[in-house]
């Protein structure tokens, strides 16, 4: 039960120091990027440990500035030691802590990447239009365009990929509506 294991009690740079050992003896050929997260709410909003085993720093932004947190740590299970690190982060009310995965950051256009700079940079322009559901829509929206046109450089028909997007837009609301709850 991983609520009475001790090893729990270190934080998340201790947990995931111990996934980079577990593969690097059991999966030696495989490797990861992870970022865990402890969360303890607090009477003004909550306070976040963030772990980073090689994935993108998540951005902090309270709709007036944005900013990256935590510190930058190994890729699991590639080098002989993992360095990670805890970084403690104050959540407020108003905040929105925003985590995203390399499909995003990765997205072409082109042969341009869409990038973490761009990521932060439109987050930053959605953090004061909607809050958390106006960022995640966004976010989906930059992420969804690969894969419509992936969808029409294979030859998809039209239907198809009208499918794909009015699912991908279902899907976006679904998460406006939990977030915005």
């Amino acid at each position: 039960e991983p609520a009475n294991d001790t090893r729990w009690a270190d934080g998340p740079a201790h947990v995931l120091r111990c996934v980079h050992e577990v593969m690097a003896r059991y999966q030696p050929d495989r490797f990861c990027t992870a970022v865990l997260l402890e969360v303890v709410p607090t009477a003004g909003g909550a306070d976040v440990t963030v772990a980073l085993g090689g994935h993108e720093r998540p951005i902090l932004t309270d709709g007036r500035t944005t900013r990256r947190v935590g510190e930058n740590g190994s890729i699991l299970g590639m080098l002989p030691a993992a360095e990670i690190t805890d970084t403690p982060v104050p959540l407020r009310p108003g905040d929105s802590l925003v985590l995203y995965t390399d499909g995003i950051s990765e997205a072409r256009r082109g042969a341009e990447f869409f990038g973490g700079e761009r990521v932060e940079t439109l987050v930053s322009e959605l953090a004061g239009k909607g809050g958390a559901a106006g960022i995640a829509t966004g976010l989906a929206q930059a992420d969804a365009e690969a894969d419509l046109k992936t969808l029409a450089a294979v030859g998809a028909p039209p239907r198809g990929r009208r499918t794909v997007t009015g699912f991908q837009c279902g899907v976006v609301a679904a998460m406006g509506v939990v977030l915005g709850s």
